[in-house]
């Protein structure tokens, strides 16, 4: 699982992914998009629903190399957050972290909140919403991990 984080200071947090000539590992950047207005997420209930609450909204720019490898999915995402401590993801845990391929789009959740995003190098960017809690301020740090299933080939 990798990292991508909006500050440099998180570079002590395990592996992040940025930009580097001749890699052969994908690359994330994360963005804050405050000028999308959303409501796909609840706080209650880890529910993908409008509550009447704007939703923070984040993209997710993805760049896989040809020479990375097969990647078959992207299936798992979780958005952190620092100062207070904030998680949301794809999957049962926390609160539900939406996934879409468009700012304006459907979620692509599963009722369960996971996600299964197949051939991920032919994918640019996603969209990510997270409900508001009212503890994000202009200063936090985010940061995403992001899973990427690679299928192994079969032995024959």
């Amino acid at each position: 699982m990798g990292q991508v984080a909006l500050d440099q200071t998180w570079r002590k947090r395990r592996q992040i992914f940025r930009p580097t000539e001749d890699s052969k590992i994908p690359t994330m950047t994360l963005h804050r998009e405050p000028g999308i207005v959303a409501d796909h997420v609840a706080c209650v209930g880890k529910s993908a629903y409008a509550e009447g609450q704007s939703d923070l909204v984040l993209s997710l720019d993805i760049d896989i190399p040809e020479d990375a490898g097969p990647m078959t999915a992207i299936t798992h995402i979780k958005l952190k957050r620092s100062h207070p401590v904030g998680i949301n993801d794809t999957n049962d845990q926390n609160s539900l972290l939406g996934v879409s391929l468009q700012p304006d789009g459907p979620l692509l959740n599963h009722p369960n909140g996971r996600i299964q995003l197949r051939n991920p190098a032919s994918i640019k960017r996603v969209w990510l919403f997270a409900c508001t809690d009212g503890q994000d301020q202009p200063d936090n740090i985010y940061w995403a991990e992001v899973r990427l299933r690679r299928d192994m080939p079969q032995v024959i």
